[in-house]
């Protein structure tokens, strides 16, 4: 079975994930830093702040199995 990707919402502070070829998301305090980098361009590379919101918080959890949730709770 493939391994499913994380939520942003599990990701811990100054944890990492890579959304896709060029783009990642950064956990930091008080939300989430999207980062773009495309070698090619360096000079068109971009980060942006997003603040933490709950709004798809139950969303987000309903499709990551119960396992998963468990066991980033207990990692902190």
């Amino acid at each position: 079975m493939p391994e499913e990707k994380k939520s942003i919402y599990q990701l811990k502070l100054h944890e990492e994930l890579s959304l896709n070829k060029w783009l990642c998301v950064l956990r930091v305090p008080g939300g989430w830093i999207y980062q773009t980098s495309d070698p090619r361009y360096e000079w068109d590379n971009m980060a942006v702040f997003v603040p933490f919101s709950n709004q798809f918080y139950q969303e987000e959890m309903n499709r990551v199995r119960p396992d998963q949730i468990a066991e980033a709770e207990k990692e902190g």
